[in-house]
């Protein structure tokens, strides 16, 4: 109970660094690097949380009015090969990337359901504190689920910041859609994933269009271990400013391997190899990522 209180009291604060935020943007090109990699580990996180906290059916009786609160969220110890997600300063480092979400879900129809949330994440690194990067956002989303395809409309006021909520990067308003479902075969279960979103942010650097194509895998070998990965593909077009014209292209692949420790906390060992490619000179890099996840929902 008190990690719990603990935790929504994080969640409250990240929302007063939110709401409160009046200094001028202090955007540069680490920025938009550091939110990459920041956005990527939240996506593979929420990612992995839909392969095994599967979210629960329609009631049988339908009950427009019973929202429920929820905790959700990923600690992760981490290393990486490039911290600062260079083609030449290559530097590798370990660090620490808390995620958390304080959500209320409620449904409007038997196939309509709708969350509210707030999220919370970071990125602590032990020496190349360049690379550290944090984000707090309010966020809603609609679902209806058509022809076992579950649609979802999401809205994220979002704040970035260089540091651990230091000095702000950029705000932006996300509007997304997405489109996914699970399919089974056995043992194996796959969950093909479409992503597309548009930034409109403070800073012209920022704003930007965004698809990702993902195949989410889980399969089970045991009652309690998982061989689990979540490759994807996305590409950014970028909008306006200095990097007007500029398209990045991500891809992703990954491997974990999981370990349910109970219904409401689950155990991953994961290693993550990720490739940019871009039509602007020198923002080409590899990168390689390991470590633990847990992943937990109260």
């Amino acid at each position: 109970m008190r990690v719990k209180v603990l935790f929504i009291g994080l969640l409250a604060l990240a929302a007063l660094v939110v709401f409160s935020t009046t200094t001028h943007a202090q955007f540069t090109e680490d920025s938009l690097d550091n939110s990459y990699r920041l956005d990527h580990d939240a996506f593979r996180n929420d990612l992995r949380q839909d392969l095994y906290f599967q979210e629960e059916a329609p009631p049988t009786v339908y009950q427009p009015f019973a929202p429920a609160w929820t905790l959700v969220g990923t600690l992760s110890p981490l290393y990486t090969d490039n911290a600062l997600l260079s083609p030449n300063d290559v530097q590798s480092d370990f660090y620490f990337e808390p995620d958390l979400t304080l959500r209320l879900d409620g449904r409007t129809g038997p196939n309509t359901s709708y969350r509210l949330y707030a999220r919370s994440e970071f990125n602590a690194f032990a020496s190349v504190q360049d690379a550290d990067f944090s984000f707090a956002l309010v966020g809603a989303r609609l679902t209806q689920d058509i022809a076992q395809w579950s649609a979802s409309l999401i809205y994220e006021n979002r704040h970035s910041y260089n540091g651990i909520f230091d000095n702000r990067a950029f705000s932006s308003d996300d509007l997304i859609g997405t489109l996914a479902r699970d399919y089974s075969f056995g043992r194996l279960t796959v969950m093909p994933f479409f992503f597309a979103g548009q930034r409109f942010a403070d800073v012209p650097e920022a704003t930007r269009f965004r698809f990702d194509v993902v195949l989410g895998l889980e399969y089970r070998l045991s009652e309690r271990w998982s061989l689990v990965s979540t490759p994807f593909y996305e590409v950014n077009w970028f909008e306006d400013g200095a990097n007007e014209g500029r398209r990045d292209q991500f891809y992703s692949v990954d491997i974990g391997l999981q370990y349910a420790i109970s219904e409401r906390l689950v155990l991953t060992m994961n290693v993550v190899s990720e490739h940019r490619i871009s039509n602007f000179a020198g923002q080409e890099y590899d990168m390689l990522e390991l470590g633990p996840h847990f992943d937990f929902i109260f």
